[in-house]
């Protein structure tokens, strides 16, 4: 939910509670008509009137907290933090490996890893089976990252690289439970519109890296 949304239902539900706080006032009024003038008439609507604007507080608070509680305030912070964790420099040392790692590693999972290649060209009998070996490749260059030796802040940019190509297995993984079956044609289109994403992060990723090691 966003802020302009959760805002815009706080102000709607705060108009709708006067307008029952008004007509609970109108009802308080009616209500004290009943008692003699004297004491008990004005403590009753004393009373009554403070009771109303004490629960009418509270529930507008509750309400309020409800709605901005279901801001992505999480991500915005993981955000945050993402780009200032992304300014942190890699040394030379572990450029050179990190970098020397990007170029082989891409080389070696380009053709295995290209699912628009592999939808489109790949005969419909054999695509689960390809789909299975691309998974086996990108989970095996994942495991090579992480065996890698590197400070502190290399690892920051490597495991970055690794949850994506990660993740890209994990997408193939499921593409080979749909196979061929057309009857989910709408699922197989949203994993290769997953795997795009994935993919685009990682090249972003790579860029960054390549960005701080010219620097």
């Amino acid at each position: 939910m966003s802020l302009f949304l959760s805002l815009l239902l706080i102000f709607v539900f705060t108009i709708v509670l006067f307008l029952i706080s008004l007509k609970v006032i109108g009802l308080i009024f009616e209500i004290r008509k009943k008692f003699k003038a004297g004491g008990k008439q004005k403590s009753f609507t004393v009373f009554s009137l403070l009771a109303l604007f004490a629960s009418g507080l509270v529930i507008n608070f509750l309400v309020s907290n409800l709605f901005l509680s279901r801001l992505p305030q999480a991500s915005l912070v993981g955000n945050k933090y993402r780009v200032v964790a992304n300014n942190i420099a890699i040394s030379a040392k572990d450029c050179k490996s990190i970098i020397d790692k990007i170029y082989l590693t891409e080389n070696q999972i380009y053709k295995v890893e290209n699912h628009r290649y592999l939808e489109g060209i790949i005969p419909v009998s054999n695509i689960k089976e390809e789909y299975k070996k691309g998974a086996a490749k990108l989970q095996s260059a994942a495991d090579e990252y992480a065996q890698m030796k590197s400070a502190e802040s290399g690892k920051h940019y490597t495991n970055q690289i690794i949850e994506k190509i990660e993740k890209k297995a994990q997408l193939f993984r499921a593409r080979t439970e749909i196979g061929n079956n057309k009857e989910r044609f709408k699922e197989v289109v949203d994993l290769l519109s997953q795997m795009d994403q994935v993919t685009s992060d990682r090249q972003s990723i790579i860029s960054n890296i390549e960005k701080k090691c010219n620097a």
